[in-house]
């Protein structure tokens, strides 16, 4: 692709309004590139030769480039400006968007004082509220710490209490061990008592039983 008609396809593509301009006689309306060399002719971005032609297949020169940038750039402003609906209407559009955007951040900084005094008014009661819940908790934690003490000392109280008792039943069941002993030394003699008794008696039976059989013989005797 030769650089003229590459220069006019960017230059036409930068640009966001169409013109009308004429056509050089060697640019055909069918070509790709008609539309793009006839509208940078419409905004004297470029130029053709005297004879009306445009050459788009002959190389750019460096001299040619220079002149198509320079007269590309106030033809590119003009488009600009005139999308913009011109430079005034455009300083306006700005203006009312700076003066919107401020009213919008004045609204916020409104709502944001107004937001601050609620809460800088508001302080006071909840700084209120949350010294009265630390001090009641503080109370009721030093309340719970009393009875805690109070049941500490009850039960040291108490287990010195117990301990005693329990020294107390072992110093009687210790006592109790020799007379225990003794009591069952005693039982075992009546138990050895109660036995030769069983047996005296067992022979006394046995000798009236005998005395008894002898009489009974004596009395068949004597009939």
């Amino acid at each position: 692709m030769a650089r003229r008609l590459r220069l006019a396809v960017v230059l036409a593509v930068a640009l966001s309004r169409a013109a009308t301009a004429g056509v050089f006689a060697d640019v055909p309306w069918c070509g790709w590139f008609y539309n793009a060399v006839e509208k940078m002719a419409s905004l004297e971005a470029v130029q053709g030769y005297a004879d009306g032609t445009f050459r788009g297949p002959q190389p750019l020169s460096r001299d040619e480039f220079a002149l198509a940038i320079m007269q590309f750039r106030p033809a590119a402003t003009s488009a600009m400006w005139a999308a913009l609906g011109g430079y005034p209407t455009a300083i306006a559009r700005v203006t009312e968007r700076q003066e919107t955007e401020r009213l919008h951040i004045l609204a916020l900084l409104a709502r944001h004082d107004a937001d601050l005094v609620q809460l800088t008014g508001r302080l006071p009661f909840v700084d209120a509220r949350m010294t009265g819940k630390v001090n009641g908790e503080a109370t009721g934690f030093t309340t719970a710490c009393g009875a805690l003490n109070d049941l500490a000392a009850r039960h040291e109280s108490d287990m010195a209490a117990l301990t005693a008792g329990i020294d107390r039943l072992a110093g009687a069941a210790a006592a109790l061990r020799p007379r225990t002993k003794a009591l069952e030394e005693d039982v075992a003699a009546l138990w050895k008592l109660f036995g030769r008794q069983a047996e005296a008696a067992k022979a006394v039976a046995d000798t009236l039983a005998g005395g008894k059989a002898a009489v009974a013989d004596l009395g068949d005797g004597v009939r």
